[in-house]
Order: structure tokens, then C-alpha cells, then sequence
């Protein structure tokens, strides 16, 4: 079984939402344990939506959401406080550092899953030793985490990734100083990878509604539209970070660095301590692979 903690910007972009539900049926199968969720959003109800989908699935775990202000995407909530009202779940006041040292200190082999901006990630390797553990941040990390999987990046030379947009001092900082092996899962990898359109089966499925407000509010399309399914940027790094996927994807190794404009570049190197994912399936395949465990 793979120990997971989640650090995700719940409430923009669906696919967040998608790449929980994904984790949640892994859980069930026993491949996984979900050991900890910590958002790198302060919007309102980015922790209630994470408790409100955990809940549907008869899960639980410690939550932890980042104060305010947070960042400047915060001023986006497409879903977070919708799913928050319909579902009568609550925000945590935890803050994420504290439960990160407190999981890290306690369990080995952990994988760090991040979803969104690197904030909470590279306040955690900066955290000096405390009551929690003598250790900082980057040896209680080299401690207690087997790796690291982050959708982050754009390695085809086009423009900045979002999630490094909002945040590229963290983004730069994660990158040099992370001391385990990271995984980058870049842009393309899932675009147009359109996966979760099985959970409109399933009624009042707090992941289908939150695709819904995604939906409605960033293309304006109507709330009866079914046709709703999303980019595959999450729930890919989520399945590579559950340990499957690895007949889909290759990958390369070397070294990332984010320029100061947000741009990723992979420095070529096998002794590098970073890779990158690539495609190697189709798109439709790894959508099927996708869509395939949502309804187990």
C-alpha cells in the first residue's frame, strides 16, 4: 500500500476534484491510504470540498487549508464554496506546515502528490526544527519521503504552466532543494486527456456537481450541459503518484529549473534527481484507464 499525503488547489479547476475521487477508489482497493490533504489555496471552502468528497467515499483524514491572503488565484472559486453549501461541510482552521512535519514525523516512504502551486511544499522544506520534530524541513522530507510526484511544468517549449505562474519563487526553490526524487507531470501530458464523465452515473456525486460549477462558471455553459469532462493534468500525476500508469508514460531524467519568467526547462542528465513524464498510450487510453477506476 502507498502512503499519500495530497497538497492541492481545490476549487479552480475540476480536475483537482477528479484526482481526489480517483485516490478515493484506490483507497477502497486497498492500493492506497490517503494519509493527509493539505490546500495551497485560502479560498473559501478549498478544505470543505476535500472533506465533503472524502466524506462521500466513508473516508477521512487530517486536513489542513493555507491562510489568507494566500495567492492571487485565491480570487477564483469555481466550485470550492459551491460544494462546500450543498454538501454542509466546513473549512479546517489547520494550517498545512505544521500537519505536513506532524505526518512526516510519524511515518517512512511517505509520496508527496502536489496538484497545484509549490507554496505549501516549499514552506515546509524552509521550516526550521521544532516541537514536531528536531529535523528541518528538507532532511525531515529526505527522512520520511520516498518521492515526490508535482503537476508542474511545461517541457514543449510554449508558455508558463499555470500552477508555476502563481507561485514561481516557491516553483524555483521546490525545484532546487527538493532531496527526493520528483516527478514532474507537465501541461501536455494532460491536455486534452478528458477524463470524468463516468461520474455522472452515479447520483449526487459531490465530484460530478463540483465538474458542473467548474464548468458553468469558467466556460458559461449551462448547468444541464453533461459534456463537462476535463483536462487530465491531476488525475495523471495522481495515478502515477498511486504507483499505475507506468505502462502509459515514459520518462526522462535530468534536472528542472524554472526561469524566472515561469518557463520549465529539463537539463538532460541521467544522474539527474528530476524526471519528467511523457506519453507513450494514446489519449484515449489513458482516458479509458482513468474513466475505468473512477466507478470501481
Amino acid at each position: 500500500m502507498t502512503d499519500i499525503i495530497m497538497d492541492t488547489d481545490m476549487g479552480v479547476d475540476s480536475d483537482d476534484a477528479v484526482a481526489l475521487a480517483l485516490l478515493m477508489t484506490l483507497q477502497r482497493k486497498g492500493e492506497v491510504c490517503l494519509r493527509a490533504v493539505t490546500a495551497s489555496s485560502a479560498r473559501e471552502g478549498a478544505s470543505a470540498c476535500v472533506k465533503a468528497i472524502m466524506r462521500y467515499y466513508g473516508a477521512e483524514a487530517p486536513l489542513a487549508q493555507m491562510k489568507l491572503p494566500g495567492l492571487p488565484c485565491d480570487r477564483v472559486n469555481n466550485y470550492a464554496r459551491a460544494v462546500m453549501k450543498r454538501y454542509g461541510c466546513f473549512d479546517t482552521r489547520e494550517t498545512p506546515v505544521p500537519l505536513l512535519r506532524k505526518i512526516m514525523s510519524q511515518r517512512k516512504g511517505l509520496i508527496l502528490l502536489a496538484t497545484g502551486p509549490l507554496t505549501n511544499i516549499a514552506e515546509l522544506l524552509k521550516s526550521p526544527p521544532d516541537d514536531i520534530s528536531p529535523l528541518d524541513g528538507i532532511n525531515l522530507v529526505k527522512a520520511s519521503v520516498a518521492g515526490m510526484y508535482s503537476m508542474a511544468g511545461g517541457f514543449d517549449g510554449g508558455r508558463p504552466e499555470w500552477n508555476v505562474l502563481q507561485d514561481i519563487s516557491s516553483a524555483q526553490y521546490v525545484a532546487r532543494h527538493c532531496p527526493v526524487p520528483a516527478v514532474f507531470v507537465p501541461f501536455e501530458v494532460g491536455f486534452r486527456v478528458l477524463t470524468g464523465l463516468p461520474l455522472r452515473e452515479v447520483p449526487d456525486h459531490p465530484v460530478w456537481y463540483a465538474m458542473k460549477c467548474f464548468a458553468v462558471n469558467e466556460f458559461g455553459v449551462s448547468f444541464t450541459d453533461d459534456d463537462v469532462a476535463r483536462d487530465s493534468w491531476d488525475p495523471i500525476t495522481a495515478l502515477l503518484a498511486a504507483g499505475r500508469g507506468n505502462d502509459l508514460f515514459s520518462y526522462e531524467r535530468g534536472t528542472v529549473r524554472i526561469e524566472d519568467d515561469g518557463m520549465s526547462v529539463l537539463m538532460h542528465d541521467e544522474r539527474g534527481k528530476h524526471m519528467i513524464v511523457r506519453p507513450k498510450a494514446g489519449r484515449a487510453e489513458v482516458q479509458r484507464a482513468i474513466d475505468e477506476l473512477l466507478l470501481y
